[in-house]
């Protein structure tokens, strides 16, 4: 069953970029993105799909955490604001 989630969780950024109004962030280097959406893998295994502004988590996104922990809700300045945790 967590396989079925984990699966359906990792289609869901595809289905975001085509929603999203800011425009998909072009390139590789996130440090460059700026007021675009885009999706972020970190060394740590943290996968965030969201906006971002002067290459940081900005606006709205979603923090996929290793352990299966779900943060939905807005960035700023590359942090948590007003959480919604599943």
């Amino acid at each position: 069953m967590k396989n079925i989630i984990f699966a359906a969780l990792m289609l869901c950024p595809v289905a975001a970029l085509a929603q999203n109004p800011l425009p998909k962030c072009e390139g590789t280097e996130v440090k460059s993105w700026n007021d675009c959406f885009g999706v972020d893998k970190s060394t740590d295994g943290i996968l965030y799909e969201g906006g971002f502004k002067n290459g940081q988590y900005s606006f709205g996104g979603r923090l996929l955490m290793p352990n299966g922990d779900t943060y939905i809700g807005r960035m700023e300045k590359g942090r948590r604001s007003q959480a919604r945790q599943r």
